[in-house]
């Protein structure tokens, strides 16, 4: 079991770290998580929306597919 340090609100804490398949919205992926005994909600990171091909608007919180720019 790997551990990784973060920093939350309340201090430093010590998480698991393991990987997981992850289906949203017909997309599938395999992402890392971190499992805090802590937490009652699951967290969605920027590296796994990454993973699966999305981003969340900041105007209406809903997930879609991001832009492709190819520069």
């Amino acid at each position: 079991m790997t551990e990784k340090t973060v920093e939350a609100a309340k201090g430093l804490e010590e998480l698991e770290e393991s990987f997981l398949v992850i289906e949203i919205k017909g997309r599938k992926a395999v992402t890392p998580v971190l499992i805090s005994k802590q937490l009652k909600d699951i967290l969605i990171g920027v590296l796994t929306l990454e993973a699966l091909g999305l981003v969340a608007d900041p105007a209406t919180g809903e997930l879609k597919e991001p832009r492709i720019l190819l520069l």
